[in-house]
């Protein structure tokens, strides 16, 4: 299952390029098919115009929703925003000629970026420079030139008061490193009352408290990372603190705590060391650095984590033991996963057991077997697990790999067989709707209707929010119209994936069926009432141009700061329904056409299943970027 899923994977991705062309033409270059699918039938034409409607009325009440909100401010408050909005916005107009040099250094802090940013600061003022001066300091500080990193930000805070909170903040950072303390408190004290709508107010704290704990000021750090016992940086702050306070069994649980609970952080790295220092010269049980290497597979580091077992296993505490053979496994595991061929001298080391190793020795035998290309060893070798480790997670992954190989090689009865025992035995598991469709549509290709017709129903009724239930009542009403000669029941399915389904690729076949049968009612068929239509969250395209956040996002991109600008859209208290659309339209306005892609389709799960005017037009113009408009459309002629 872990390497088979890469060729499901180009499989989808080719049919979903199909199901985007067409989609494109269906709306149009201008995005405003809504009135052109209106066209096709009195029904769409009636559901686009409620849905016109419905947006309409959602916008006016987020409008009024705001107005609400800012009749709440006081005069001085709204003072303020405005005068901070003006502010921004003179700042983001003077600065724009910065960006594509700023996005340049964020990229790739060459020494010709680093130059053309230097220019641009040198040769401007005002906030146009105070923009490059930021953008400087934090390629230095990400590149660990400290001093220089200070001197920019410094220059930054005198050209312009934008962007000061980022200037002192990002400037106490530098000083810290180079252990400035007083310089940093000076930047950090009283943050908040110098920046209220700053999104950097909990971190310009946490960095105080490092001072605190750099200063010996234990009491002063434990009463400002009190708030922020979560945050992992919080975390070791506090067990500096306890340490330096005199209480080590405390400080101790708290480095334990980080070094199990965020495995991945550069904390964790420097917890063994701190341990060792307060006399610990093996600070961790085996289960402990278990817990942990656990966490780094998790993240996928998979290289670190292969190493780390071997470590483990390596202990004089688990020799022998069968944690040993597990440590070992695992670390076969991990190498796998990296290099994607096992590792068969390392295998060799591992005994059979009839345990959780025992069962993972046969996948990955299973899986060698693949590289081999040996499917009889991989039949007797599911054959073993079933009969051994029937509902083990191995054998799971051991018929869905074997399902696949024998797909791939052609061999459907087999593929047949492994899909089956799979989704039979871990019907829950995320992959048994993808199990259950391939064998229902390789017993549909291999001719038996009447078995594959059960299989689509099963299809629809175990996992009808899957896409494969789409699929399904497709093929589920081509047998109804072409086997069973049941137009009534083909029309029920067709129809109802047509509605709940609205621009998947089946949907469009359903409808291209449905002109052929013009006045045939639709029959009732219960199993398709588990089937519904995706529920959209509220989308707005109205985004407020008063918003301190929204533009400072904004402003933040010119200076290259790629990195804060979810965070301040997201700091708004209003954003929900417009803020990912704010987000992917400051990286469409630069040409980042994938970036904005990606948040569009992180917020709009479903835009596939949903007629085109329950989404803004907006929205459309980014799921569908415009740059890619010849392409599509000649692909969708094509089809």
């Amino acid at each position: 299952m872990l390497r088979a899923r890469c060729g499901q994977n180009r499989f989808f991705f080719r049919l979903s390029l199909v199901i985007l062309a067409m989609v494109m033409v269906s709306i149009g270059g201008s995005c405003s098919a809504a009135h052109a699918q209106s066209t096709t039938d009195s029904g769409s034409r009636s559901t686009a115009k409620h849905s016109h409607k419905k947006v309409s009325r959602s916008k006016t009440k987020r409008s009024s929703r705001r107005a609400h909100a800012k009749r709440h401010l006081s005069k001085k408050e709204r003072q303020r925003n405005d005068a901070r909005v003006r502010q921004l916005r003179r700042a983001f107009v003077a600065s724009s000629q910065l960006r594509p040099m700023a996005q340049q250094l964020q990229t790739m802090h060459s020494p010709a970026a680093f130059a053309g940013v230097e220019h641009y600061a040198h040769t401007n003022s005002g906030e146009a420079a105070a923009a490059a001066y930021l953008a400087l300091g934090n390629a230095y500080l990400v590149d660990q030139k400290f001093s220089d990193a200070t001197v920019a930000l410094h220059q930054a805070r005198k050209a312009g008061p934008a962007l000061a909170d980022y200037a002192d903040y990002l400037e106490a950072k530098a000083d810290v490193a180079q252990q400035k303390y007083p310089a940093a408190q000076t930047l950090l004290e009283d943050f908040a009352t110098r920046h209220p709508d700053s999104i950097l107010i909990s971190r310009a704290e946490l960095l105080l408290a490092s001072v605190d704990v750099a200063e010996g000021n234990p009491q002063g750090a434990l009463r400002k990372v009190a708030a922020l016992s979560n945050n992992v940086a919080g975390l070791y702050i506090a067990a500096q603190a306890q340490q330096m306070a005199g209480h080590p069994d405390v400080a101790m649980r708290t480095y334990k705590q980080i070094y199990t609970g965020y495995p991945g952080s550069v904390e964790a790295t420097q917890v063994a060391a701190k341990l060792q220092a307060m006399g610990q010269a093996q600070p961790f049980t085996p289960q402990e650095r278990a817990q942990h290497i656990a966490g780094l597979a998790k993240a996928g580091k998979y290289t670190a984590a292969a190493q780390q077992y071997q470590s483990l296993a390596a202990d004089y505490s688990v020799a022998g033991t069968a944690a040993q053979n597990f440590y070992l496994a695992q670390a076969v595991l991990m190498d796998f996963k990296q290099q994607h061929h096992v590792n068969t001298s390392e295998l060799a080391r591992l005994s059979d057991s009839n345990d959780e190793a025992g069962a993972l020795r046969l996948y990955l035998m299973l899986e060698a077997a693949r590289d081999r290309n040996d499917a009889g060893a991989v039949k007797a070798l599911v054959q073993q697990m079933q009969q051994r480790f029937p509902l083990n997670r191995w054998t799971g992954e051991a018929l869905f790999s074997a399902g696949n190989m024998a797909l791939v090689a052609n061999d459907m009865p087999s593929a047949i067989q492994y899909y089956t025992a799979f989704y039979m035995a871990f019907p829950n598991h995320p992959i048994a709707p993808v199990s259950h469709w391939h064998a229902a549509w390789l017993t549909y290709r291999m001719g038996d209707k009447a078995a594959a017709a059960k299989l689509f129903e099963e299809q629809i009724v175990d996992f009808p929010d899957q896409p494969q239930s789409a699929s399904a009542m497709y093929w589920r009403g081509r047998i109804y119209q072409d086997v069973e000669h049941n137009n009534a029941a083909a029309v029920a399915c067709y129809a109802k994936l047509s509605a709940t389904n609205h621009h998947y690729y089946y949907a469009h076949l359903a409808r291209k069926q449905l002109v052929g049968l013009t006045g045939v009612s639709a029959a009732t068929l219960p199993y398709l009432s588990h089937v519904s239509t995706p529920t959209l969250p509220e989308l707005s395209a109205d985004v407020p141009s008063d918003d301190v956040h929204v533009m400072r996002a904004r402003l933040l991109a010119n200076a290259g700061l790629n990195q804060y600008i979810s965070q301040e859209i997201q700091a708004s208290p209003d954003s929900s329904a417009w803020g990912a659309y704010a987000e992917a339209q400051i990286y469409s306005s630069y040409g980042e056409t994938y970036r904005a892609l990606q948040v569009m389709k992180g917020a709009v799960h479903s835009y596939f299943s949903v007629p085109i005017a329950e989404i803004p037009r907006e929205y459309w113009t980014l799921l569908f970027p415009e740059p890619y408009w010849p392409a599509l459309t000649r692909d969708a002629k094509a089809v």
